[in-house]
C-alpha cells in the first residue's frame, strides 16, 4: 500500500497541468515528505537541541527510537534467558531495522531540507523524482524515499513476532496454566485489533 501511495503521489506531481500547479504540488510534497521522515527520525540528545528545535526538521517525534528503546528493554527481561532462540533473533532484527530507519530518515530529511534554500527547488525535486527518459516516477527514488517507513514497520512487526513467540511458547512447553492463559488473552487481543483495523 505505501508503495502505491508514494508512486501515485509522485505521478500527480509530474502530471501537473502548468508551472504554477507544479510549484504548489512540489511545495506540498516536500513538506509532507519531510513530515513523514520526521515521524520516523530522532531528535538527538545534544546541547544544541534548543537551537535545533527551532528548525522544522529537528522538531520531531521519536517512534523509531521508541521502538528501539522498547526492544532494548525487552531484551533485558529475565524470561528471555529461557525463551526460544528465535525471540532474540526477532528482537535484534527489530533493533537493527529501527536504528537504520532513524539514520536513513535523518539523512533524507537533510537532503530534502537542502532544497529549501535552492534557487531552483522545483526543478531539483522533479529531477530527483522523475525518470530520465519518461514522465513517470523513478523507481530507485521511490524505493529510497519509502525505506524509512518500511524499516520502521518491519521493526515493529519483528518485535511483535518475537513477543508472540515468547508469550505462546508455554503452549508447547508445558501444560495448561498461567502462561497458556496469557497466550490465549494475547491472541484474542491480536484478533480484536486486527479485526478493528480491517473495518
Amino acid at each position: 500500500m505505501p508503495w502505491h501511495c508514494q508512486q501515485w503521489t509522485t505521478q500527480q506531481l509530474l502530471d501537473a497541468p502548468d508551472e504554477v500547479a507544479r510549484k504548489d504540488r512540489v511545495a506540498i510534497w516536500q513538506e509532507n515528505t519531510k513530515a513523514h521522515f520526521n515521524f520516523v527520525a530522532v531528535a538527538v540528545s545534544h546541547p544544541f537541541n534548543a537551537f535545533l528545535a527551532t528548525i522544522d526538521f529537528y522538531n520531531t517525534t521519536v517512534p523509531a527510537t521508541l521502538v528501539a528503546g522498547v526492544v532494548t528493554g525487552s531484551i533485558t527481561w529475565s524470561q528471555v534467558e529461557t525463551a526460544h532462540w528465535l525471540v532474540l533473533v526477532f528482537w535484534f532484527g527489530s533493533l537493527v531495522m529501527s536504528l537504520y530507519c532513524v539514520i536513513i530518515a535523518f539523512h533524507l530529511g537533510i537532503v530534502l531540507g537542502a532544497y529549501d534554500i535552492s534557487s531552483n527547488r522545483d526543478e531539483g525535486i522533479i529531477g530527483l523524482l522523475k525518470h530520465r527518459d519518461k514522465n513517470e516516477p523513478r523507481w530507485r527514488s521511490q524505493w529510497i524515499l519509502q525505506m524509512p517507513i518500511a524499516l520502521f514497520s518491519w521493526g515493529v512487526i519483528f518485535y511483535l513476532g518475537g513477543l508472540a513467540l515468547m508469550v505462546c511458547e508455554p503452549l508447547w512447553k508445558e501444560g495448561w496454566g498461567r502462561g497458556s492463559w496469557v497466550c490465549a488473552i494475547r491472541f484474542s487481543l491480536t484478533v480484536i485489533c486486527y479485526s478493528h483495523g480491517r473495518s
